[in-house]
């Protein structure tokens, strides 16, 4: 995830919080999906937040990851222009984008779907139109051992 963070370009008006420990986190993952997966992730916060018409609160960005026992949770939030509630159902189609432009060909969500289940994870998203997204990401794991 750090890696990610790193290799992604923010706007210097965007801030990233993270909200996460440096703990070592073991599952059975493809780094290279888990990268794209979050890449995605963080290009949509990055557009929703150029969209949006006014952001009085600063332009945020929020990483967290909590784990269990078997679990790991991972959330995006972004204050951007968020999702309307009758588009929410068609993130995850094929070819279907909230975005108008020559970069985006509607791919990345149902990718990332793809990739989360692949890993037997689980995917949600909650938005609000004009006020913020967030994707989380369950996928199974364990504490590594000392």
């Amino acid at each position: 995830l750090d890696k990610c963070l790193s290799e992604t370009v923010f706007p210097p008006s965007i801030t990233v919080e993270k909200d996460y420990s440096g703990e070592k986190l073991m599952g059975l993952f493809d780094s290279y999906q888990l990268e794209q997966l979050f890449s995605n992730i963080f290009h949509n916060s990055i557009d929703a937040l150029m969209k949006k018409k006014e952001n009085q609160n600063g332009m945020k960005i929020k990483v967290s990851v909590v784990r269990s026992k078997n679990w790991i949770y991972c959330s995006v939030w972004d204050n951007g222009c968020g999702i309307a509630k009758k588009d929410l159902r068609k993130v995850f189609s094929l070819n279907f984008s909230t975005s108008i432009g020559s970069h985006n060909f509607g791919m990345g969500m149902p990718y990332v779907m793809k990739i989360v289940e692949s890993h037997g994870g689980h995917i949600r998203i909650k938005s609000k139109e004009q006020q913020f997204t967030k994707v989380e990401i369950l996928l199974p794991g364990c504490i590594a051992e000392s």
